[in-house]
């Protein structure tokens, strides 16, 4: 059992830790003030759009290339769509090629 006196250690800890991190905090926090420009007095406005603005300084841009594959619409079936067991299958194809491809191979 922990006597009175370690406890009041631990929760004399406890509160340092938490002061600590609430100076960190703080400091962190001024520092993302500083670089976007932001009044700590300014208050938000109803809307939450100005607080986006204010937090989101950069703009993704998603770069797609010619080379990029798309995946299948699973809800067309604009394709041959076959079970993955039917031999017409895509896949079924591949790995018949790739197993002739082995057997050729080490018959050579």
């Amino acid at each position: 059992m922990a006597s009175k006196r370690q406890n009041m250690f631990y929760q004399s800890k406890k509160r340092q830790t938490t002061e600590i991190v609430i100076i960190i905090f703080s400091l962190v926090l001024n520092k993302v003030r500083s670089k976007l420009k932001i009044d700590p007095q300014q208050k938000l406005e109803g809307s939450s759009t100005s607080h986006k603005k204010a937090t989101m300084t950069k703009a993704f841009k998603c770069q797609i290339s010619k080379q990029t594959i798309l995946a299948k619409d699973a809800n067309t079936k604009n394709d041959d769509w076959y079970d993955i067991t039917d031999p017409r299958n895509s896949v079924n194809k591949r790995r018949r090629e790739d197993s002739k491809q082995i057997l050729n191979s080490t018959t050579v």
